[in-house]
């Protein structure tokens, strides 16, 4: 995962796991966020089953999910079309 933000709010970016028909499988934290600084994430995340797609999420000091930064498909992951 890379990527450069801008956060709002103190807390985690989490990556959120979906199967390719939709549900979430997990998540994972992947760094501290502050909002001021700058986060330049450059950043490997590994996941057991097959996920369909991950979403970065902003989950900020009081567990509150903030919302998504960004989510990508994840290629090879078995998802027909």
């Amino acid at each position: 995962m890379t990527g450069t933000f801008g956060v709002f709010f103190s807390g985690q970016l989490v990556a959120y796991f979906y199967r390719s028909s939709g549900p979430v499988m997990g998540t994972q934290p992947v760094v501290a966020v502050d909002p001021r600084k700058i986060v330049s994430l450059q950043s490997s995340v590994a996941f057991s089953g097959h996920p369909g797609r991950v979403s970065l999420h902003l989950v900020d000091a009081n567990g509150f999910d903030r919302g998504s930064l960004g989510e990508v498909v994840i290629e090879g992951s078995g998802r027909t079309q």
